[in-house]
């Protein structure tokens, strides 16, 4: 797919993207600078406030179900979705009208 340059021939999409060898050569330079310098250090991942943001949105999606459940039962002007019965006794019902006018 690509040539000595490293784009592809007769694509103009490609030739806006940078060739294959530089994007995995970037890839590792980003991998080297991510890795600690020395065994000892380590990057924090997980702090008392991560897991404080973490309870919250528990808490929050928790909310949010709850009150879609208590939503559902409410009256609504939105007409319900038909089940695949209702669906098909609808079609047979306008496919008869049709063959009686």
């Amino acid at each position: 797919m690509s040539k000595k340059e490293g784009h592809a021939s007769r694509t103009a999409f490609f030739a806006t993207h940078p060739p294959f060898g530089d994007r995995i050569l970037h890839s590792l330079r980003e991998h080297r600078a991510l890795e600690p310098l020395t065994v000892d250090q380590k990057f924090v991942t997980d702090t008392a406030e991560f897991q404080e943001i973490q309870e919250r949105l528990r808490n929050t999606l928790r909310k949010g179900q709850e009150q879609g459940k208590s939503a559902a039962k409410r009256p609504s002007l939105q007409m319900p979705e038909p089940e695949p019965a209702e669906c098909q006794e609808i079609l047979q019902s306008s496919s008869t009208e049709r063959r009686q006018s």
